[in-house]
């Protein structure tokens, strides 16, 4: 296995270290340098799909206390995304629970990512041995994305 990753920016501010993607060595990783607002850390990397299409993928994590500096934040990141790739997975941890239908967060982060085309995957099938009380993190996919492990 190799690890696409980046540390923590400024890691003086909270404990930890920052974000990463592992993948099997015979997989081949680029990474992509995205620039994005201060409220989530994050790690992007593109690689080709058996038919050499590039995929993107994007591990995020949010930290800390929600602000609506966020959905703005995100908003332009993956409105970048959008302009420069077709097939897109983003996944990682945002510490929304997106299982709660009665948050105003989970829905503004829902309508947020649907007015991409994408959807969270965790509203969808999941594996059993998750409880809905983990869907914190998102495993997001664009609908022009097939199904593909990476």
């Amino acid at each position: 296995f190799k690890i696409v990753h980046r540390i923590r920016s400024d890691p003086d501010k909270s404990r930890g270290g920052g974000v990463g993607v592992i993948h099997r060595a015979d997989i081949i990783l680029t990474q992509v340098f995205l620039s994005h607002g201060a409220t989530f850390e994050s790690v992007s990397a593109k690689f080709k799909d058996k038919d050499g299409v590039n995929i993107f993928c994007a591990c995020v994590y949010r930290p800390g206390v929600l602000s609506d500096a966020f959905f703005s934040d995100f908003d332009d990141f993956i409105g970048s995304i959008f302009v420069r790739f077709t097939k897109i997975v983003i996944c990682g941890d945002l510490n929304i629970h997106l299982d709660n239908c009665r948050s105003k967060h989970a829905t503004m982060f829902s309508d947020l990512i649907s007015s991409y085309g994408t959807h969270p995957a965790c509203h969808g099938p999941y594996p059993q041995t998750w409880s809905s009380s983990r869907c914190r993190n998102l495993f997001s996919q664009s609908d022009r994305i097939e199904e593909y492990c990476c």
